[in-house]
Formats: structure tokens, C-alpha cells, sequence
């Protein structure tokens, strides 16, 4: 791949990878991670130093964690909401915590990791999941209590989702892994030949789907870990697919937005938004919304044709969010750190945090 439009974004990926995977420690950046409770309409975002709790409605504050800035706490993973009423954190700091969602109050840590959390846990089945940069799949119980770890050969970024009896993991190593989620125990291994930074996304029939940085999306049959298809993209696929009725839409670091038919792996239609994607495409109401580093919003009809562009005065990196009839931007600047949208690109909210 080229690299002629990975401007910021490039050097500061590159050495994220290179320094990660030696163990090296360097300062941390990325963008804002977000997670929706549209019951108790609430967003929360995780960016920096702090976590903070907002009102859909309108952007207003209703909480941060921690209440002031800590020398030792970073955080951008997207928060992870569990049924029994838990926020988990993924904290650079090598911890793991737990919030009470309703006021930010801290609920139990989980300091047994030796490297950054990277990406979210996920809780499935009342079991949480860690992954973490020091190689290891951590597995607890609800109060934080560990109950088996698994080891991959390198970090892992990417939250791990659970299809069926098999916890599906990607890792930096360039394998997906199935893993028993009772035990830790490893089912199956598919080398891609590529890192993985991405989470993997669930298609029917127990298929899963992963971009890498070996320019490729995949499917995989998550009972057997047999790989059923794979396409060449343009560039490092870093963010994760999205499935939508039996099509599989990508975005590439070389720009490029593509729909592939989920059973085949065959290309329906690509566009070039030049400029860098890292995150998801978000489909809301028979649209999709993507951003990228050139700081565009675009809104795409379902067969990839350009319904509008709203420009942002800054690169705009990870994915947008649906809430209610709101679309969610990370931006990540001292003017804005999310804006809120409607469907036609119009700026409903905006929310910059007080200065520390």
C-alpha cells in the first residue's frame, strides 16, 4: 500500500505497533471511544484522562471519572456496558475498572494485567473478557475476580466476541483464535497472515468476518475456524467490518469504503473518500455513515453513492456511533471532543470538556 494519505495518523500508528509489540513504553494517543445506554440515554466517552457520562439530549455532563486528572490514567477504548449494571474501563495503566454507570463511582479493580488495555472488554454469559497488550485474554467473574487467562504470541488490541460456545479473539500475531469460554482452553487457530488490530463482526450462520493489515477482509466459520473467503483491499483494513443483510462493508487506510456479498466475498461496489479510515461504517436508517482523516462525514446510500459531505475542521479518526436519532462524532480537539449530528449532517450538540 502506499502511504501518501496517512498524514498524522501514520507515524503515530506505526510507532503504536512497532513500540507495542516490543513492550517498549511510549505516550499514547488515539481517538475518543464511545458507548450508548439509549434506555438511560446516556453516551459514554473514554478519551484521555478521563471517562465521562453525557445526556444524549443535549451534551451536558454527568459525570467524569476520575474527578480530576491522575498522572497514571489514560484511557480511549469504547467503555463496556454489562447486564448487571457495570461501566468497564480499559486503562492504559494496566487496569482493569469497573463503574457504577449511574455515577462513575468505582465499583472493583483488576490489576493482575503487565501491559496497557488497548481495547474493551466484552462481558458475555456473566463472564468479562479482557484482552491486553502483554499477549493475554484475561477471563473474570463479575466481581473482578480472575478466572483463567489465555496467551496469544502477541498483543491483543481487539475486543473478543463470543458466537455460539466459541470466544473469537484477533491478535497482533496475525491469528484469530476460538477459544473455550469456560475454560481458556484453545479450540482453533487461523494464521491471516496479517496483524489484527480490529474486533472480529458476526455475519449469519456463525460466520465472522476481520480486516487486517495484510490489506484483506475475511470470513470465518467460528466453529471450525476454517477460513470461507478472503478479499484484497486497497490498503491495512483497520477498523471492523460491518454486517448488514448479507453484505459485508469495509473501509481501508487508503480510503476507500467497499460492500462485499457476505457469502462470496465479491466486491459489489468500492469509493474512494480520500482520505485515511480507521474505524467501522456505521449503517443507521439505510445509510452509511463513515469518517475519515481528511476530516469528511459522509453519508452513503446502501449501494455506495455519496448522499452528502460535511466537513470538520480536524482529522477525524475510529467510528461513528448511532444513538436515537443522533449520529456520534469523535473528534478529539480542544473546541470539541464529540459532536452530535442529525441524518442530514446538521451539528444538534457539541461537547468540549472544562479544562483541568
Amino acid at each position: 500500500m502506499t502511504i501518501k494519505r496517512l498524514t498524522t495518523f501514520f507515524p503515530l500508528i506505526f510507532l503504536s505497533l512497532v513500540f507495542s509489540a516490543c513492550g517498549s513504553a511510549v505516550d499514547a494517543a488515539s481517538w475518543p471511544g464511545f458507548t450508548v445506554d439509549e434506555e438511560n440515554g446516556t453516551v459514554y466517552v473514554a478519551f484521555n484522562q478521563a471517562i465521562y457520562a453525557l445526556q444524549l439530549e443535549n451534551g451536558a455532563q454527568r459525570w467524569r471519572f476520575p474527578a480530576e486528572n491522575q498522572a497514571n490514567f489514560t484511557t480511549f477504548a469504547p467503555p463496556e456496558l454489562t447486564g448487571d449494571d457495570q461501566l468497564l474501563i480499559s486503562g492504559y495503566d494496566q487496569t482493569l475498572y469497573s463503574l457504577n454507570p449511574a455515577n462513575g463511582n468505582s465499583n472493583w479493580t483488576f490489576a493482575g494485567a503487565t501491559n496497557r488495555y488497548i481495547g474493551s472488554p466484552s462481558a458475555a454469559g456473566g463472564t468479562i473478557y479482557a484482552p491486553n497488550s502483554d499477549n493475554r485474554l484475561y477471563a473474570l467473574n463479575p466481581n473482578g475476580e480472575l478466572l483463567w487467562t489465555f496467551a496469544a504470541k502477541q498483543p491483543l488490541w481487539s475486543q473478543p466476541i463470543l458466537v455460539a460456545e466459541t470466544l473469537v479473539i484477533s491478535s497482533m500475531d496475525h491469528n484469530v483464535y476460538g477459544v473455550d469460554p469456560a475454560s481458556g482452553e484453545k479450540i482453533w487457530t487461523l494464521d491471516t497472515g496479517g496483524a489484527i488490530v480490529s474486533s472480529p463482526t458476526l455475519g449469519e450462520d456463525e460466520v465472522v468476518f476481520v480486516g487486517t493489515l495484510k490489506q484483506q477482509v475475511l470470513a470465518i466459520n467460528s466453529a471450525s475456524g476454517r477460513s470461507e473467503w478472503s478479499y484484497d483491499a486497497p490498503g491495512w483494513v483497520w477498523g471492523s467490518p460491518t454486517y448488514i443483510d448479507g453484505q459485508v462493508l469495509a473501509a481501508d487506510l487508503e480510503g476507500t469504503v467497499f460492500a462485499l456479498d457476505a457469502a462470496t466475498g465479491r466486491e459489489l461496489w468500492s469509493v474512494d473518500t480520500e482520505g485515511a479510515i480507521t474505524g467501522a461504517p456505521l449503517v443507521y436508517n439505510n445509510h452509511i455513515y463513515v469518517l475519515n482523516e481528511s476530516g469528511q462525514v459522509i453519508s452513503f446510500t446502501l449501494d455506495g453513492t455519496i448522499q452528502w459531505t460535511k466537513n470538520v475542521e480536524a482529522a477525524l479518526y475510529g467510528s461513528p456511533i448511532a444513538a436515537g436519532e443522533l449520529i456520534l462524532i469523535g473528534v478529539g480537539t480542544s473546541d470539541a471532543l464529540v459532536l452530535a449530528l442529525d441524518e442530514n449532517g446538521d451539528t444538534v450538540w457539541t461537547f468540549a470538556p472544562a479544562s483541568q
